[in-house]
This record gives C-alpha cells, structure tokens and sequence, in this order.
C-alpha cells in the first residue's frame, strides 16, 4: 500500500473498530475516501462479520499516520471474541476478551511489532483459569 497524500501538518488520523459476534463497527476521522476506501476493504475481505457498520468521517487536515500502512496486517492478528481497538496519533487501545493467557501475549506481542513506538494500552481479560 503506498502512503496516502494527506496534509503532514493536520491531526493524527483516529479509528476505532469494535467487534460484537457477527457484526463490526468502525469509528473515527481519515484524511480521504483512499483511506476510508482500504479500511472497508480490508475489513470485508479480513474480519469474519455478516456486517460493517461505518461512522468514518473524512477530515482533509488529517495528517498520514503510518498505521494506515499496516492495517492490513493487523486484522489477522485480532481475537475472533467480541473486541475493540482504537487507534488515535501514537497510542492504541486494545480491549475484549482472549481465551487464554498464551493468547493474550501473542495478540500484545504482534500488535506491538505492527504498532512500533505507539503506546499499547491493554484492557483485554483472559476468560480462562490457568
């Protein structure tokens, strides 16, 4: 994917995907339809859910933020259990619940390799007893 031309100057584009069963919802501002465009696509094609619900509103002074890059790679890594992630300027918030402790690393551990130098906050909950 190549980078997207936006205004470097603006805010950090923000998104926030949220998972419930067999339907998502994706929030948050992008700097054009390209971008929007690559989410929706990405979530069709990626994300196991009958619907997409999109509230993204485009915003012109939103600067390229290198996480559009890489948001392709990142749904792979997402649990299949209701969840949620934000992602707003150098900080990403992770919540839901994982199966497992193993599982909880893995999951932190690639969205910290596919989110290099954000700030991960990590409000997931491990549903089984080790």
């Amino acid at each position: 994917v190549s980078r997207l031309e936006v205004d470097p100057a603006g805010r950090p584009a923000e998104v926030s995907l949220f998972r419930d069963r067999r339907r998502a919802v994706l929030n948050g501002q992008l700097p054009n339809p390209t971008s929007r465009a690559l989410l929706l696509d990405t979530l069709r094609k990626g994300l196991n859910v009958d619907a997409i619900e999109d509230f993204i509103t485009l915003e012109p002074g939103i600067s390229y933020s290198p996480w559009l890059d890489r948001w392709p790679a990142l749904l792979p890594v997402l649990p299949d259990t209701p969840f949620g992630l934000t992602i707003s300027g150098e900080r990403a918030l992770i919540s839901g619940q994982v199966s497992s402790g193993a599982e909880h690393e893995a999951l932190i551990r690639a969205l910290k390799s596919m989110l290099p130098g954000m700030t991960l906050v990590d409000w997931l909950t491990v549903t089984a007893q080790e």
